[in-house]
């Protein structure tokens, strides 16, 4: 009975994320998921220094004395902090500009596009037009290639902007 369920909920993934044809809608809340993971982040973070910092002194008053771990406590722990923050960030900024790109290419222009189209013509030695470039990127949408469905884990797979560009690349070397 199990597997059966999950084969009727897999196709079910598969049926709308297919029938979805676009993968927008999952790059927005990825977008969502990576904001909330940074705001929720920095509270708790806040919330840690101000508690270390009483802590700190608190056991300084007690003792008497500036302890020179009230000097070291906070920022030993905002290394780690920092990396994460930094890291989701970049997440944020990767599947961002991806997001961008999508629908730049629906439009037929913008920033992104340009400057996409800039960079794998210079990299390739090609001269593929915007509006070719734009109708791949809305190709590969629609295929859902930006958007993956992972059958073993039922989640849908992000490609970032760097795999989306490698993938661009391809693209123009197979002549589109």
């Amino acid at each position: 009975m199990k597997k059966l369920l999950k084969m009727i909920v897999t196709a079910s993934l598969i049926i709308s994320n297919v029938a979805q044809a676009d993968c927008l809608p999952s790059y927005k809340e990825k977008i969502r998921v990576l904001d909330s993971k940074m705001q929720n982040f920095k509270t708790t973070l806040i919330t840690t220094a101000v508690s270390e910092a009483a802590l700190v002194g608190t056991i300084a008053v007690i003792a008497g004395t500036v302890s020179p771990l009230g000097v070291l406590v906070m920022p030993a722990s905002m290394v780690g902090a920092g990396s994460y923050l930094g890291a989701l960030a970049i997440q944020k900024k990767n599947y961002t500009y991806a997001y961008t790109l999508i629908k730049e290419a629906r439009a037929g222009e913008g920033k992104k596009l340009n400057k996409v189209n800039r960079k794998i013509n210079q990299k390739l030695g090609t001269d593929i037009s915007l509006d070719s470039l734009a109708q791949a990127i809305v190709a590969a949408n629609n295929d859902n290639v930006f958007c993956e469905l992972n059958e073993s884990t039922e989640k849908v797979n992000l490609m970032g902007y760097h795999k989306m560009l490698k993938h661009l690349n391809q693209e123009v070397r197979a002549g589109l």
